[in-house]
């Protein structure tokens, strides 16, 4: 829409408050108490992996604390020794080999494990893929997570669309709908990544967390759940209401839209909500794909 076409119009004036008013909740950003672990985060494409990571892990820790509900982080532990030695890996600290590991291994710094946590798996496995969804139904004990023990997760269903919910289903459910109980492990110490002078080694349960992603990266995916969306700022004010507009009669039914507006960003929050070209079906599902409306940018 035309930003004068809105600012002119007292119809379309009245229809952009009502369906503020009804369907959009403004939120200050992306650690926002209301955004709990089950909003799924998709941040611009100007958003390094492993800080959108760390911003899920941070704002769901908070969230998980608020309700108390019980958590565990795990630390990965990087390691290294000096290229062709035959000395055994030491735990480093080095922020270099740090950012190079972020950067080259799928697997992140932290994981945060609790009951209907949801990731993709790193590796292939036995009885699951590179990629593939995973819920944790039953959160592992500490000191299996200490001593890097094997864990127990619930692999999804061939071409399944993950879902971040509040309401976990329980074991025998998931199931009876397709998926299996599959055993993930560690990474494993080959094929080491060479820094500088360094041979390096990021030792982490083969798993990243599905809840933190970017924009592009979610092209073609047909999404559930809430999803929290950043987007960039609007090059007007009067672009921005319009851009709103826009976005709110798009979404008008779903059952929540958030929004968080300040100098630099916003957040686009809903159910089912889509982060780019947007067509909607009569399933009430959301597929993003190349043809529809631009949503976000």
């Amino acid at each position: 829409m035309p930003p004068l076409e809105l600012a002119a119009s007292p119809d379309l004036k009245e229809e952009f408050t009502k369906l503020l008013t009804d369907n959009v909740n403004f939120v200050s950003n992306m650690n926002d108490e209301s955004l709990g672990p089950e909003v799924l985060r998709m941040y611009s494409r100007r958003e390094q992996a492993s800080t959108a990571a760390e911003d899920y892990i941070n704002s769901s820790e908070l969230s998980l604390s608020r309700q108390g509900r019980s958590y565990t982080i795990c630390h990965a532990k990087d390691l290294s020794r000096p290229l062709h030695s035959r000395r055994d890996l030491y735990e480093t600290n080095d922020p270099y080999i740090k950012r190079s590991l972020d950067k080259k291994r799928r697997e992140p710094r932290r994981l945060l494990f609790h009951e209907g946590a949801v990731f993709e798996a790193t590796v292939n496995g036995k009885g699951y893929s590179q990629s593939q969804v995973l819920m944790m139904v039953e959160k592992p004990k500490q000191k299996d997570i200490e001593s890097w023990a094997d864990i127990k997760l619930l692999a999804a269903p061939a071409k399944y669309s993950h879902t971040l919910t509040e309401d976990l289903p329980d074991k025998e459910t998931l199931l009876q709908e397709g998926w299996t109980e599959v055993t993930i492990g560690v990474t494993q110490e080959r094929n080491n990544l060479k820094v500088t002078h360094s041979e390096c080694y990021r030792k982490q349960y083969t798993l990243r967390h599905v809840g933190a992603s970017t924009i592009n990266k979610q092209q073609g995916q047909t999404i559930f759940g809430p999803v929290a969306i950043e987007v960039r700022k609007l090059p007007s004010r009067c672009s921005m209401y319009a851009y709103l507009f826009t976005f709110a009669h798009s979404h008008h039914h779903l059952p929540s839209i958030y929004l968080s507006i300040d100098y630099t960003r916003m957040l686009a929050v809903g159910k089912r909500a889509s982060c780019s070209n947007v067509v909607t079906n009569p399933t009430g599902k959301h597929d993003t794909h190349r043809g529809g409306q631009r949503i976000c940018h």
